[in-house]
């Protein structure tokens, strides 16, 4: 018997970041193999766990991990830039997006999860 595992391409995710003056700057995330591994090493995180994600909540591992999620396209950024040069505001949209692009079957149940209360927002994956 012949079986087959279809692997699609890891997907990618731009950040427009604005500068001084009307300058802006693409960086791109790929939250690929590397990324998990150099996210496990530097945080001890295995983020291919879905239980997992709820410990990104503070300022001290989520630009960690973006920028160990940078390392293959836009690997020019430090993680220091990413702590000065990204807003805060963003955490949340950033953190759903990587999640969803990466587990899509888990974003779609913890948004079926969130979904059944009552007070469940529009949109559970996207939170201000």
């Amino acid at each position: 018997m012949e079986h087959v595992i279809k692997a699609a391409v890891t997907p990618t995710l731009d950040i427009v970041v604005e500068k001084a003056q009307g300058v802006s700057e693409k960086w791109t995330l790929c939250l690929d193999y590397r990324a998990l591994a150099k996210i496990e090493e530097k945080t001890g995180l295995d983020l291919k766990r879905a239980d997992e994600w709820d410990k990104l909540t503070g300022p001290t591992l989520f630009p960690t991990v973006l920028w160990c999620c940078l390392q293959r396209y836009s690997a020019q950024v430090t993680e220091d830039q990413v702590r000065d040069e990204l807003n805060p505001e963003a955490h949340h949209l950033l953190k759903a997006a990587l999640m969803e692009m990466t587990f899509p079957d888990v974003a779609k149940a913890l948004a079926a999860k969130v979904g059944a209360s009552p007070n469940a927002p529009a949109d559970p994956l996207k939170t201000a």
